[in-house]
C-alpha cells in the first residue's frame, strides 16, 4: 500500500526556499491551477518533494473560502502524489513544488482532482 499522507516535513514553509523557487523555477498551468516547481539537491531529511499551495486574496476576500481551496488542492495532491514521489526518487534529486489556484470562483472537488491529476502527470513527463 503506498503511502498516502502529507506530513509536516513533506510541506513547503520556509521564506528561503519559496523565494528561489519563484526566482528559478519553472511553471505551467492548467486552469485553474498553476505550478511552479524547481529540482535541487536532496536534503539532509530525506523528502523527495516539498510541497505548499497558496489562493490569491484578490480573488477570494474571506478567509474561509481561501482555506477551503487550499485544504481541496493539499487533499488532491495527498491522493495522487505517489507516482510524482516515485520520479522524484529514481532521480536522486528533491522537488519542490507549489501550486496556486488562480481561477475565480469556488472549485468542487472533483475540479480539483481533474486539475491536480493532469498537472502531476505533465510534471512526472517534464521531469523524466
Amino acid at each position: 500500500m503506498p503511502k498516502m499522507s502529507l506530513s509536516k516535513n513533506e510541506r513547503l514553509k520556509s521564506r528561503k526556499s519559496i523565494e528561489l523557487l519563484f526566482q528559478e523555477g519553472k511553471s505551467f498551468a492548467k486552469f485553474p491551477i498553476r505550478v511552479v516547481y524547481n529540482l535541487q539537491e536532496p536534503s539532509k531529511d530525506n523528502v523527495p518533494v516539498l510541497f505548499g499551495v497558496s489562493v490569491s486574496k484578490r480573488n477570494f476576500k474571506t478567509a474561509v473560502h481561501r482555506n477551503r481551496i487550499k485544504r481541496l488542492m493539499r487533499e488532491a495532491f495527498r491522493t495522487q502524489c505517489q507516482n510524482l514521489r516515485d520520479v522524484v526518487k529514481n532521480l536522486d534529486r528533491q522537488l519542490i513544488l507549489m501550486m496556486l489556484f488562480q481561477g475565480k470562483s469556488l472549485p468542487s472537488q472533483a475540479e480539483i482532482n481533474l486539475a491536480v491529476d493532469k498537472l502531476l502527470s505533465m510534471l512526472s513527463k517534464k521531469l523524466h
